[in-house]
């Protein structure tokens, strides 16, 4: 059995599913379709995107399709070749208003601003990385029968390789690191974290935090981390790869995700909050969202409401000076059941079995 794998842009860093996904199927061999594998010249893809047949004829079964916008390319593939389609969704796919696509300045963009809903409903199966995202889809017109959750993976092998190295040189002796991984944007909400700093330092003055990504919000973190006074405790490391970052939150004593709620987008999933609980780091984050359902509603973690630095220094300062060893037992055991990456991707074949069958049933009433 084949599957394509689409995904157009690929994004290494914030994206390690894709690339685990290809590495690890067992019962299906996986052909990427990416811009740069060159299967979409200008035209076909043009035509993909206006909504016709297009890409290359493949030997395949099944097509997977990474993010809404892409999508357009997956389902113009699935149509040319005959097969079924099976799109995941990640959050400001099925979140954003439609307006918002066209502030991206993308063709794929504008064109799926119009497109949304007759390209996720034409899909056979929408994979929906949490409970969140699956209501949002939902309200973008996928039948709840075709709305699934399938939860992106934690790679436990690596997890247990980072496990497995001494500490990072970051955590020197005698200071308390907190980390915090993800894009430099918006609501990704670092400047949240930042202004809880100096609440946190009257309480922990040997704190210090690690800010992992890159973004446009950098010169204006910068800014706030000087003008409170915080600048020389606050350490950007800039974009690291995904064993890099794994080894940063390893280092720290507490791992942040201060995601914000921003109009009707929150934190999708909240795969770096999943991550800690693998390694067995206390995680703080926001209520928003994804984060809430990865954390057990505060069962394996501490929530906070979003853009509130007060009650974010409040959980940070209770973390650090008592550790519930409890909860991180449990936040491990839950990571490694229920986002353990390999188990995901056995699910995933067994998806795909079950959107060939839908397409074929569907086909054969078409006859």
């Amino acid at each position: 059995m084949r599957v394509a794998l689409v995904r157009m842009q690929h994004v290494a860093s914030s994206e390690p599913y894709i690339e685990f996904e290809k590495n690890v199927l067992y019962r299906y061999e996986c052909v990427r379709v990416s811009d740069h594998s060159g299967q979409f010249g200008f035209f076909a893809g043009l035509s993909s995107l206006l909504g016709f047949k297009g890409g290359p004829s493949l030997n395949i079964d099944v097509v997977h399709t990474h993010f809404g916008p892409d999508a357009q390319f997956g389902s113009a593939l699935a149509s040319k070749n005959g097969v079924a389609h099976v799109i995941s969704v990640h959050g400001f796919d099925v979140c954003y208003e439609w307006f918002r696509f066209f502030k991206l300045k993308r063709l794929r963009y504008l064109t799926y601003a119009v497109r949304r809903r007759f390209v996720l409903r034409r899909a056979d199966i929408v994979l929906c990385c949490s409970e969140y995202v699956r209501r949002k889809a939902i309200e973008c017109g996928v039948s709840e029968g075709r709305a699934q959750v399938h939860y992106l993976g934690v790679d436990l092998e690596l997890i247990e390789r980072v496990k497995g190295l001494p500490g990072s040189d970051l955590a020197s002796r005698g200071e308390i690191y907190i980390s915090c991984v993800g894009r430099l944007v918006p609501i990704k909400g670092q400047d949240v974290l930042i202004r809880a700093l100096p609440i946190i330092r009257r309480k922990i003055p040997n704190v210090r935090l690690n800010i992992v990504g890159a973004g446009p919000t950098l010169p204006g973190l910068r800014r706030l981390a000087r003008q409170l006074g915080v600048g020389e405790i606050v350490s950007f490391l800039g974009s690291r790869s995904h064993f890099e970052s794994l080894q940063i939150m390893n280092s720290s004593r507490l791992v942040v995700v201060p995601s914000r709620r921003i109009g009707r987008v929150e934190e999708a999933f909240g795969l770096v909050a999943a991550e800690a609980m693998a390694l067995g780091i206390p995680v703080v984050a926001t209520d928003t969202g994804g984060l809430t359902e990865v954390l057990g509603g505060g069962r394996f973690g501490r929530l906070v409401p979003s853009d509130s630095p007060e009650d974010m220094a409040k959980q940070i300062v209770e973390s650090l000076l008592s550790t519930d060893q409890c909860q991180i037992d449990a936040a491990q055991r839950v990571a490694k059941e229920s986002y353990n990456a390999k188990l995901q991707v056995a699910k995933l074949e067994n998806i795909f079995d079950n959107a060939i069958e839908r397409y074929q049933a569907s086909s054969q009433k078409c006859i």
